[in-house]
Formats: structure tokens, sequence, C-alpha cells
């Protein structure tokens, strides 16, 4: 339960949105039928304040295509790309920084609506593998001009050194429960990302599949 003046605050700060809204599935359920494709941004941007980009994951997106999201939604949407699988999942983590200039070169043109870069990262990438790398990486992330996060897939980052580490460039920790792992609630920055990952089964979105009521 909570009191009038606390759930007003938290309505201030609390964002909530989808992982991409270029589903067709949703035509004639959440978008009208026979919607252009086009349109499909402006008319999520109606119901939900923040979006997951999930499509820059497979191919970053260009520079246009970003000043296009900008101009097709309201002044206070927010964007929260997920970093390119070249970087997390092809390279892991290893000589990346041309890569990362050229995501950084696309989320610059979000402006103030670029919201959490999210670094979702494979279960291969493991803390006594990849520790080092991951402190060159996270002390490589341009944190004066973006906010960021990383999901881990791996327990093994679980641990007060990580959380440090983050929370030294203010970077979140993912939360999440999916088919690898249950996230712990530790903090690493001035946000918090949740991810409410779906049944891996589900093939179809424009009904309920579930009824977790």
């Amino acid at each position: 339960f909570l009191d009038a003046s606390l759930a007003m605050v938290l309505k201030d700060k609390l964002r909530i949105g989808c992982s991409g809204w270029g589903y067709d599935d949703w035509l004639g359920g959440f978008y009208p039928p026979k919607t252009s494709k086009s349109d499909y941004l402006t008319l999520y941007s109606k119901a939900f304040d923040c979006v997951e980009v999930d499509s820059s994951f497979y191919r970053t997106p260009g520079p246009a295509i970003a000043k296009d999201w900008y101009r097709s939604t309201p002044p206070a949407f927010l964007f929260a790309m997920k970093m390119p699988r070249r970087i997390t999942h092809e390279k892991k983590l290893k000589n990346v920084a041309e890569n990362l200039g050229w995501f950084y070169a696309t989320a610059k043109e979000l402006r103030e609506k670029c919201g959490p870069l999210v670094a979702q990262l494979p279960p291969s990438i493991k803390f006594d593998s990849h520790w080092t790398l991951m402190q060159e990486f996270v002390r490589a992330l341009d944190v004066d001009h973006f906010p960021h996060a990383i999901e881990f897939r791996h327990k093994s980052w679980f641990r007060e050194d990580v959380y440090k580490l983050l929370r030294d460039r203010n970077v979140t920790m993912v939360w999440s429960e999916n088919q690898y792992l249950r996230t712990p609630s530790d903090l690493t920055s001035d946000q918090v990302y949740l991810r409410m990952v779906g049944d891996r089964e589900i093939t179809e979105f424009k009904e309920v599949q579930k009824d977790r009521s």
C-alpha cells in the first residue's frame, strides 16, 4: 500500500515500455487495422512513454533513422537502445571502440530522448574469463553524455567488485528474470532498469497468451 504522495512521486519517475514497436501482430489489436508501418512509432508513443529498441541489437541504425524517431515521438519520450551484437556477442567486448563510436553517433541524434544504452551480454561472458575486459569496457563508455545499462546473463557477475565498477561509472545493472537466471536487486546507479522477459515459446503478440493476472 502506498500513500497518495509517495504514489505521485513514483508516477513521475516510472516509465513503462515494450521491446520494440514494429510488430505486425499488433495490427487490429494495438494498432488500428491497415495502419502504415511508418505510423507505428507515433501511435506507440501515444500509449507508452519509452521503448527498448530491439532492432539495434541486430544492426546499428544510422543517425538519419534516429532523427526520424526523434521527430515521430512526443517531447518526454525515451529510447533505450540495445548495443549491437557485434559488440556484445561477436567481439565479446574486445576491441570495440570503433563500434561504440558508430553506435554513439546514432544515439547522439536522439538528444534528450536518449535513455539507457543497454549492453545485453550472452551467458558465455563470465567473470573469470572477462573481468579484465569488462573493466576496460565500462571505463571506455561515454558516461558523460549517455546513460548506460548492462544486462548480465551469467551469475558469476553478481558480486561486490563488479557492483563497485558499475557504481563508479553510474552504470545500471539491469534487473531481469529470464531463462538464464534471476538478477539480484542490487543498485549500481541512480536509476533502475527492469526487464520483464516473456515466454520464449510465444511467436505471436496479438492477443493474451497466458493470463497471469
